[in-house]
């Protein structure tokens, strides 16, 4: 039976008959809910030796869960079924043929072995259907015929001795097929080497996944039954003795504790959904936990940038984006879109769902671009941080409110619901809102002590101002109506999120970090500037990571550092400083010298980030990047948010800068930022240089994904930086005298120890520095060690 202590597998099989349902009876309604549950969590999978018509009539309409997380492969897996949203239908996506010659060689021995009246074989007026059954892509004989009643069916060989002994007689007379018992008469005949592993590898390889991703679950897991092929393939298998079995396995399944996770934005290429390192790292996290197997249900917005002045052609482009990365409209086993209705200020506003699954994280994104919204309700989601402050207030409500009623249509009830950052307080609300409906006799308050045991939190910046903050009379007109219907009291709840410095204020991190058990910051440095500014805070430090897969080269050594000499590490970072070299040259025309030292800053262009202040003092820029026995390019590329007046500013006076004489063709600006962009940098850099404000910058995890591909760090002392003794690895700037000590650090300290070579052509001093950090990081700021970290810690602290 299943370890629920063990991850959730990314794909979970079953057998139809006798497993998921008596032989040729419908799905019961408890299985049906089941697997509806189930498929929250993984992919689930119904392989069956009956046809695809025998599915229609016996599963599918008795199917309760979303069609995208259904696959069907009917006749033995030789045949392979997945819902096509753009014609609304089942189709056949995968097919293995069973040659007719191989089928008329089988019939022919069955007819022989009918008319020989042996194992007693009942005459044909005697039983329900056919004997013999052709499938297409399979033969299947049943000695009752296919329709015959269970009880029936079960007199006959219940033990599978007839069986076996009919499989022994005819595998000398058919070579190339091959045989295996099913069901409680059945036996099919498939061609050779195909029984359902093979179909099940089929399905493995278009999801490129191996077979510790997958659990099958069947009642003929024997020596000769259909259900043995699975296991002998490596495909973890369980045997059961009927439905009631397989309903104990899902049970124990759906007992592992789940997170739900609340995110207003997500760092996702090609798609207006993210901002800056907040949704890097979101993206990163649940990609991460999808790995490790935990039950994740992530959940955002899918701002569709559909504005007065946007075009069709935009709104298409990034539907094609979304659909490219794997997400689906989430429908229902009708094959219509679900819908999710929250009732919000004075309107009834519905959000269509889009999904996208990663192992075991399933990543819903509420929509409201959908025919059945105004035209008004549907610009709700324009875009991301707008100025417009009720349209934010409405993007939260959706976010929280909208989120928690979409977790309970899927019939998912998370045993922790992880807030990240303050624009997801509303789940918060949406939660207590809930528990006071289950129980009319409660307060707010009492509702809030009764559900905070299930929520914690992440806070990403140590500022007073995080998150958003409301005026009074602007958040009571927009949840008045909300607060009315469940019996909130608007002055009780403001009391849990207003300022204390401005009463009339209410911050949605406040309300959030009251809301939560426990909340982290995301790196030690992170909590102890946070304890200095809020001596009461309670945050316990979890320093983020960066999703490895994601952010290193494809080109790095696969080799461990220990077995890669001098000269092939060399080798890859010269390849990646080239690569970086024609990379800027394709998006600015500027041609920089590959074998030249690269200093890369690129990030938001927030003040705190301090982005001009490599161009503090002009003059000592230009000695340096002139320097003829060692010359320095600088690649600069960051983004202000459209309403950020400054950070416009800021890139409109470096771009200015950059173009000055003396420093062109040395230092590049690189416009459009993104992740594009950003993994380029990452990747080519040499150094990876950062200049905030010590006590600004929560971790800065852009530097970890340079450290992944080899560059070396030079920072001030804040976020992950300030962790790490950097001693022959790194360097750490001055902050109090950072205006001349970032241009000492540069010129006589890195430059130095890049350009000095051996006789062999290769910098010792700087190659040690490499693996240094590479190691480190690898150790200790990847998102493997970070989410289990977030397990230990913040989700479930007290039972390890």
């Amino acid at each position: 039976m299943i370890d629920s202590s063990q991850e959730v597998k990314k794909i979970i099989a079953f057998d139809l008959d006798g497993t998921l349902a008596e032989s040729k009876q419908s799905l019961g309604l408890e299985m049906a809910e089941l697997l509806a549950q189930l498929a929250t969590r993984a992919k689930v999978v119904v392989i069956s030796g009956g046809s695809f018509e025998q599915f229609k009539k016996q599963f599918l309409p008795f199917w309760k869960g979303p069609v995208n997380d259904l696959v069907m492969l009917p006749v033995d897996g030789s045949q392979c079924y997945e819902y096509e949203a753009e014609i609304g239908e089942w189709q056949l996506v995968d097919e293995q043929l069973f040659r007719e010659d191989l089928k008329r060689k089988t019939i022919v021995a069955l007819k022989d072995l009918i008319a020989s009246h042996r194992y007693d074989i009942p005459p044909e007026h005697q039983i329900f259907g056919d004997y013999i059954e052709d499938r297409g892509s399979q033969i299947t004989f049943s000695a009752y015929g296919q329709k015959a009643p269970i009880e029936v069916k079960e007199m006959w060989d219940s033990d599978q001795k007839k069986r076996l002994a009919i499989k022994a007689e005819l595998e000398p007379l058919l070579p190339d097929i091959e045989i295996v018992i099913g069901g409680t008469t059945s036996i099919d005949f498939l061609s050779k080497g195909f029984n359902k592993a093979t179909g099940l590898k089929r399905l493995l390889d278009r999801y490129e996944l191996k077979v510790s991703d997958m659990l099958f679950v069947g009642d003929a897991v024997f020596p000769g039954g259909n259900d043995y092929s699975p296991s002998q393939v490596g495909i973890e298998s369980v045997k059961i003795a009927g439905p009631q079995d397989t309903a104990e396995i899902i049970k124990k399944i759906l007992s592992k504790k789940s997170v739900a996770f609340f995110c207003a934005e997500y760092g996702i290429q090609g798609l207006p959904l993210y901002a800056g390192g907040l949704g890097m790292l979101a993206e990163d996290f649940v990609r991460e936990v999808g790995d490790q197997g935990i039950p994740f249900s992530a959940i955002g917005l899918f701002y569709n940038q559909r504005t007065e002045a946007s075009s069709e052609e935009l709104r298409s482009e990034n539907r094609i984006s979304l659909i490219n990365h794997n997400f689906r409209l989430l429908r229902l086993a009708n094959g219509e879109p679900m819908i999710v209705n929250v009732d919000v200020a004075d309107s009834t506003i519905c959000l269509q769902v889009w999904q996208r699954i990663h192992g075991s994280s399933r990543l819903y994104l509420l929509d409201t671009d959908t025919e059945k919204n105004s035209g008004d309700i549907q610009r709700i989601l324009s875009s991301l941080y707008g100025s417009d402050i009720s349209i934010n207030i409405l993007q939260q409500l959706l976010l929280g409110i909208g989120g928690v009623k979409l977790l309970r249509t899927l019939d998912i009830h998370p045993t922790v619901y992880h807030l990240n950052e303050g624009h997801t307080s509303f789940v918060a609300l949406a939660l207590f809102a809930e528990y006071i409906h289950d129980h009319p006799e409660m307060s707010l308050r009492a509702a809030v002590q009764m559900m905070k045991q299930h929520i914690v939190a992440s806070k990403h910046t140590i500022l007073s101002v995080a998150g958003i903050n409301f005026s009074r009379d602007r958040l009571r007109g927009i949840v008045k109506h909300y607060f009315n219907r469940h019996r909130i009291d608007f002055e009780e709840f403001f009391l849990l999120g207003a300022r204390q410095e401005n009463p009339e204020m209410f911050s949605t991190t406040k309300f959030m970090l009251g809301s939560a058990s426990r909340a982290n910051g995301v790196s030690a440095l992170h909590v102890e500037f946070e304890k200095k500014v809020h001596p009461h805070s309670l945050l316990i430090p979890i320093t983020n990571g960066v999703y490895l897969p994601r952010w290193r080269t494809p080109g790095w050594p696969t080799l461990s550092l220990e077995d890669i000499d001098d000269y092939e590490l060399w080798k890859t970072r010269m390849t990646l400083r080239t690569n970086l070299v024609a990379y800027i040259d394709s998006q600015t025309g500027v041609k920089l010298n590959p074998n030249t030292l690269i200093i890369v800053w690129a990030r938001r262009f927030a003040s705190y980030k301090r982005p001009e202040m490599l161009f503090s003092d002009l003059g000592r820029l230009a000695q340096i990047v002139e320097k003829a026995d060692g010359p320095v390019h600088f690649i600069i590329s960051g983004k202000a948010h459209k309403d950020d007046k400054e950070g416009q500013a800021t890139v409109a006076r470096i771009k200015e800068y950059v173009s000055r004489p003396e420093f062109l063709g040395k230092i590049v600006y690189v416009p459009e930022y993104s992740i594009n962009v950003a993994k380029e940098l990452v990747l080519g850099a040499d150094v990876w240089l950062n200049t905030p404000i010590p006590g600004f910058e929560a971790c800065g995890t852009s530097g970890m994904k340079a450290a992944l591909n080899g560059a070396l760090q030079c920072s001030t002392k804040d976020g992950w930086v300030g962790e790490v003794d950097w001693s022959g690895l790194g360097w750490i700037l001055d902050d109090e005298h950072i205006s001349t000590d970032i241009y000492d650090t540069i010129e006589n300290k890195i430059v130095p120890i890049f350009y000095e070579r051996d006789a062999s052509g290769i910098p010792r001093n700087w190659i040690s520095r490499i693996r240094g950090t590479v190691g480190l990081t690898e150790e200790r700021y990847t998102a493997t060690r970070m989410v289990k970290d977030y397990i230990n810690k913040l989700y479930f602290p007290n039972q390890q």
